[in-house]
């Protein structure tokens, strides 16, 4: 998985990734910029989760000269590869089948700067560790367009020192100065995944890539000291053993909680 957040301002759209590639345990195979430009269409798409779709999933989105053109065509495409990749594989981690796009660019038919979010789960997955099936309105391979500022995994927007509710603050929004606050918090979180195995998914570095009438610009925000054949860890963040225990507390917590409940009785 990866570090996604998206920012949709009146006058651009902004999109900030981590550069990590990982295995289905944690470890860093590599690192790479995963913001894929499409200059016909002025968009930009990055993936989530397994990596297999992302050059077949290049030539099929390089075709198109709209962001509109690419939402309605792109549930096909994801369609195609996931029945490919059924047919070939057997018995493998869920890590390795499911991905997810983000697109962003601008829209005719919003008349706006937009992203979007489609998915290969299904609707509630019990696989999905960082949550966008449970969305309402959510369905497999749509394009989900959900607030203008959208972070996967999620943090709280307390991180930014301010409200952020109106089109107003959202176009306050220093791209590089809060989006750096964002995904260093993303950074921070932990995830579990089916196993109850701890991940941190945040790694490598973190690029600012801007869409707008000028174009499209990318910046590096930050560079973090994560290795190949490591986990990522971050500095300041409780250890996956801690976090265990929170956990495990917690749910005993719960437990005692349903026990103390006193039964209802039907008449």
């Amino acid at each position: 998985m990866s570090s996604i957040i998206a920012i949709e301002q009146t006058d651009a759209v902004h999109i900030i990734t981590d550069s990590a590639i990982y295995g289905a345990d944690g470890v860093v195979h590599r690192f790479k910029r995963k913001v894929v430009e499409l200059p016909l269409s002025n968009c930009v798409f990055v993936l989530r989760g397994a990596d297999y779709p992302c050059a077949a999933l290049t030539l099929m989105l390089f075709q198109y000269d709209s962001l509109d053109a690419i939402m309605d065509n792109l549930p096909k495409h994801m369609q195609q590869m996931v029945a490919v990749f059924d047919q070939l594989s057997e018995n493998v981690s869920p890590i390795y089948r499911h991905f997810q796009v983000t697109v962003a660019g601008w829209s005719d038919t919003l008349n706006s700067w937009a992203s979007g979010i489609a998915s290969t789960y299904e609707t509630r997955d019990p696989d999905d560790v960082t949550g966008i099936s449970h969305l309402n309105g959510y369905q497999p391979f749509i394009p989900y367009q959900g607030a203008p500022v959208c972070c996967v995994p999620a943090v709280e927007s307390e991180v930014l020192g301010r409200d952020v509710v109106t089109q107003d603050d959202i176009n306050g929004l220093d791209p590089e100065r809060d989006g750096l606050l964002l995904v260093q918090a993303q950074r921070l979180t932990p995830v579990i995944d089916g196993a109850f195995e701890v991940q941190y998914l945040a790694g490598g570095s973190a690029e600012l890539v801007t869409l707008s009438a000028e174009g499209v610009s990318r910046k590096i925000l930050i560079e973090w000291p994560d290795e190949c054949g490591q986990l990522i860890t971050p500095e300041g963040a409780p250890t996956r053993e801690e976090v265990k225990v929170w956990i495990a507390e917690q749910q005993a917590s719960a437990r005692a909680q349903d026990h103390d409940e006193p039964e209802l009785i039907a008449a």
